[in-house]
């Protein structure tokens, strides 16, 4: 199933996604229509980072208004765009991390407890 992504998204961006699908499908074999909403997220959230990005190295961090300086507006959402970003990539598993544990657990086909929880917290001992 291949994704349509929007043609007012760039090019360099489709492109971009059509990688991530063959990845996606070299890695998990054929995707169904649950994996184009992640996708579309990742699409449309590259989009907005490249145009505040833009905006950023235009204006600048800072800029002045009415004799005061201020902070360019735009790095508040950059940051929040990013971390949506990076939350599709991880739901995708597009991540170098998720390249690691999808590798460990395919050398042996089964999953571990770690793998499951994750990395145990110390535990503290109160005296």
């Amino acid at each position: 199933m291949k994704m349509e992504i929007g043609k007012g998204v760039d090019k360099g961006i489709r492109k971009y996604i059509a990688v991530c699908e063959e990845k996606l499908k070299a890695t998990f074999g054929e995707h169904d229509a649950r994996w184009m909403l992640p996708l579309k997220i990742l699409a449309d959230n590259l989009e907005i980072y490249e145009d505040l990005h833009e905006k950023v190295l235009t204006v600048g961090t800072t800029y002045k208004s009415n004799g005061l300086w201020k902070v360019n507006p735009a790095l508040d959402r950059l940051q929040a765009v990013q971390v949506r970003i990076e939350a599709a990539y991880k739901e995708l598993g597009l991540t170098p991390y998720a390249q690691t544990k999808l590798k460990n657990t395919a050398d042996d086909g089964q999953l571990s407890l770690y793998d499951l929880m994750g990395d145990p917290a110390p535990i503290r001992i109160a005296n």
